[in-house]
């Protein structure tokens, strides 16, 4: 068996801190981007479709990213039935943190309890959408601070 994922860290800040799962790189940086434009600390992960080694969610349960966040971006392929493992797992173990998944709406109609409890994202979204959402989901309609 292949090696787990090694988690990404946050920075020590006193800023929310957002964890971006999202299996394509640019996806991945170009979200991190505006939600650090934002004035929120990211920290970013591939996922197990991304990096083809198992993710903790699913072999322990336990993410020190995860762990550390307080709110998740959940932007992996609903299709791999190991990312469908992350997302159940984690909404399973940390029932109280915000998830925000972005995903098309046929997906959702057809496996709803997949999302119950999550913050939907349409797909596509704009950069506005993405930080509104996590607004959102965070309880503020303005929850990062000015980084200056």
């Amino acid at each position: 068996m292949s090696r787990p994922i090694d988690p990404p860290t946050f920075e020590p800040t006193t800023k929310p801190r957002v964890l971006i799962e999202a299996t394509e790189w640019a996806m991945r940086e170009s979200m991190a981007t505006v939600v650090r434009n934002a004035g929120y600390e990211v920290a970013a992960c591939a996922g197990p479709e991304g990096t083809d080694q198992p993710c903790a969610l699913i072999a322990d349960g336990i993410c020190p990213a995860v762990e550390n966040a307080d709110i998740v971006v959940h932007l992996l392929r609903h299709q791999d039935l190991r990312n469908r493992d992350v997302l159940r797992n984690l909404r399973r173990r940390h029932p109280n943190l915000p998830v925000v998944v972005q995903v098309p709406e046929p997906r959702v109609s057809a496996f709803p309890e997949d999302f119950a409890g999550c913050h939907l994202l349409p797909f596509p979204a704009g950069p506005g959408a993405l930080r509104e959402t996590i607004d959102r989901a965070l309880g503020s309609s303005s929850a990062a601070q000015d980084p200056t």
